[in-house]
């Protein structure tokens, strides 16, 4: 009987140590962000070495005039701060790669932190990150866990802070 309760115990405790797992799952708000790999023209960027830095995980769709305007903001916003540190990571989930490449350059966005999802390298963002439309943004903390994410900043109801 003494062998069962220490089953049981050890059972239980493996049962509660796998729920706080370090392992990314989905992009939840107090929970570690889905990792992903993308490359761009100038860079390869792996979600997991952005540790240590504040990220703004934005996508957006070039036919959702509110993610385009969203993601301008993001931009301007990103470059104009120095004193933090915070990476810009803006992701288009459209497949038309030549009118994206003609959106950077008109709402002029900095190309360094523009990626186009058919670029990923490694990770599943579109069912990791619920993309079903554009407009979706997420900041991560430094360790890398999920602290604000929001659908559409503009609609009322959207938001999800933590």
């Amino acid at each position: 009987m003494k062998s069962w309760s220490i089953i049981l115990t050890i059972a239980f405790l493996l049962f509660l140590t796998s729920s706080h797992s370090t392992e990314p799952t989905e992009a939840r708000i107090g929970e570690y962000a889905p990792l992903f790999s993308i490359k761009n023209e100038t860079s390869n960027l792996n979600l997991q070495e952005m540790r240590g830095k504040y990220v703004l995980l934005s996508f957006w769709s070039l036919t959702d005039a509110q993610s385009r305007i969203e993601n301008t903001k993001y931009s301007s916003f990103s470059k104009s701060i120095d004193n933090i540190k915070l990476e810009l990571i803006s992701i288009n989930i459209d497949s038309d790669r030549t009118l994206w490449e003609q959106i950077i350059e008109i709402d002029n966005l900095d190309a360094k932190s523009q990626y186009s999802s058919m670029d990923i390298v490694k990770g599943n963002i579109f069912d990791d990150y619920y993309l079903e439309t554009g407009n979706r943004a997420f900041l991560i903390n430094p360790n890398g866990t999920v602290i604000i994410k929001t659908t559409n900043p503009r609609s009322k109801g959207n938001h999800s802070y933590s």
